[in-house]
């Protein structure tokens, strides 16, 4: 498997884009890059791609999931981590590189370090802040397992499946984790988008849950919305959340309002 790297050159054919999301998406190639072009507000004029390099994928397992920060791309990569510089977006290159205890599938960086969603083994943290060298720190254990991160704060915010919801874990200091608060949702929570107080969570079959998440000791659920199809995945800008929802495609949702979310559009 490659990790691909796209520039977004002119906008043209929307027709075509939202074509492919409705019909092929599988929830979190496609779908979840269409969500990030509705985001930024470019559905009505379309997009068009030029790749501009890839690396090869790595021994240890597929790229899963990644956040990029300055010119560094931090790659959860099953049993592996990875550092690539991709200052030069034709020639990215590995500068470091480490293995994981658990199948690393989505990272979260933070001041300088990374906290890696590892399924079963739980939430492992790995200091980058030299990243020649990353060094995983801590380990921790929360069933049934940890599907997806994203940090505030001392705060990691993390899902971990069906019946489990959301858990809170106290990482201002990162060698020792806790977990000091917790929500429970329906369905199969298996991706969060945090804005402002509050979390957003992708629940499968029960659509988008949203969690207030201000005292992060005790986050309530406010609302939820109940979509056409499978919530896989989730991202919000300003008052809309933009919900992947594989073969159906992507829901716009309004979140003005966090304890009242309306369907705006299925795109």
């Amino acid at each position: 498997m490659s990790g691909i790297y796209w520039r977004i050159d002119s906008i043209q054919k929307p027709g075509l884009v939202f074509s492919l999301c409705t019909r092929w998406a599988i929830g979190f190639l496609v779908a979840e890059l269409i969500s990030w072009v509705c985001s930024s507000h470019l559905w009505g004029n379309g997009i068009t791609f030029e790749t501009m390099g890839k690396w090869p994928g790595y021994m240890r397992g597929p790229a899963r999931g990644v956040q990029v920060v300055s010119n560094i791309a931090y790659v959860a990569a099953e049993g592996s981590f990875l550092l690539i510089d991709v200052g030069d977006p034709t020639q990215p290159k590995i500068v470091g590189k480490c293995k994981t205890e658990g199948i690393a599938s989505r990272v979260a960086v933070s001041q300088g370090y990374a906290f890696v969603a590892a399924s079963a083994v739980g939430l492992e943290v790995i200091d980058v802040r030299v990243p020649t060298n990353p060094v995983v720190i801590a380990v921790r254990y929360i069933e049934p397992r940890v599907l997806d991160v994203a940090v505030a704060g001392h705060y990691a915010y993390v899902v971990v499946g069906e019946g489990g919801g959301m858990k809170v874990v106290d990482v201002s200091d990162p060698y020792r984790p806790r977990v000091v608060g917790g929500c429970a949702v329906g369905g199969y929570a298996s991706r969060i988008s945090l804005a402002g107080d509050y979390a957003f969570i992708a629940a499968g079959e029960e659509g988008l849950q949203i969690v207030n998440v201000s005292n992060p000791l005790a986050p309530t659920l406010v609302g939820r919305c109940y979509l056409v199809g499978y919530a896989y995945n989730v991202t919000v800008s300003g008052n809309y959340a933009f919900v992947a929802e594989g073969p159906t495609g992507v829901e716009m949702i309004d979140v003005s309002d966090p304890t009242q979310p309306w369907v705006v559009n299925l795109l």
